[in-house]
């Protein structure tokens, strides 16, 4: 089973982070295979009737998808390109 993490650079996720006093899990806000959501309008959209709750606060965040590196085994595997080039992200581990 493939594990991986990432750090939002918002400060709602971070704030609930540490209010819970750690990490926290969640997926991304859309359906599996379906491109990125770029608003709380589109989100809503689609997910609004299967969630719960909804946070919304502050500007909508913008820019390229989160690299997401997969490192549970000796060496890091690309999961999603994003922001940030897996070349750096992999350099920390040599």
């Amino acid at each position: 089973m493939c594990s991986t993490g990432r750090m939002p650079d918002h400060p709602v996720p971070r704030s609930l982070a540490r209010m819970f006093g750690g990490p926290i899990t969640g997926t991304s806000a859309n359906r599996s295979g379906e491109a990125d959501l770029k608003s709380l309008e589109e989100l809503t959209v689609q997910l609004g009737d299967k969630v719960d709750y909804v946070v919304g606060s502050g500007p909508e965040p913008v820019g390229t998808a989160s690299t997401i590196v997969d490192i549970t085994e000796n060496c890091p595997k690309l999961i999603r390109q994003g922001v940030v080039p897996f070349e750096d992200v992999a350099a920390y581990w040599r």
